[in-house]
């Protein structure tokens, strides 16, 4: 288990000074996401074996549960993923019994997905876990300090956001 101040497993461990033009400052708190980043996966990971499912998995069960009837293609936009990393699941997933395909009345070439009774119980803990990783990873904050986390993670997202529209993958050139 990693504690406060104690390295997590992959740690970003590269001097500051590798990064020429990069604030140093700037750099510990980028440093301070990915250890973030990387716990918060272990973490995950672990809540979902729990469950005996896999992040992937839960995933797609709660994208189905917010647009039920999703295409095979839709979900895999959805989940940013390619179509066959999305077959490989399903297959997956529809061996287990947690969701069902069945194809569209109104266009016989679609194939629409559902969440099975099962699905929706696994569903259901999968909320559980989510909870849980809330409550650990919030612990021993106050609310004033977790609204100006909530913000900055929001700034730093429109960051990224107005930079890959602007067709920039840097803050110098396009």
């Amino acid at each position: 288990m990693v504690h406060h101040g104690e390295r997590a497993p992959h740690d970003f461990d590269m001097p500051a000074d590798a990064f020429p033009g990069v604030d140093a400052d700037a750099f510990e708190a980028f440093r301070a996401l990915k250890r973030l980043t990387v716990a918060y996966r272990h973490l995950m990971m672990k809540l979902f074996a729990e469950r005996g499912t896999h992040p992937g998995q839960g995933a797609c069960l709660f994208v189905l549960e917010k647009h039920p009837g999703l295409s095979q293609r839709e979900l895999a936009e959805y989940l940013h993923v390619s179509a066959p990393a999305v077959t490989s699941m399903l297959q997956k997933m529809e061996k287990a019994g947690l969701v069902e395909r069945t194809t569209d009345p109104a266009d016989q070439r679609l194939t629409r997905l559902s969440i099975t009774e099962a699905g929706r119980d696994v569903l259901a803990g999968l909320h559980d876990v989510f909870g849980r990783q809330i409550t650990v990873m919030f612990e021993g904050f106050d609310r004033d300090r977790i609204l100006e986390f909530s913000s900055l993670l929001e700034q730093m997202t429109d960051n990224i956001v107005r930079s890959l529209r602007a067709g920039k993958t840097t803050t110098g050139e396009a």
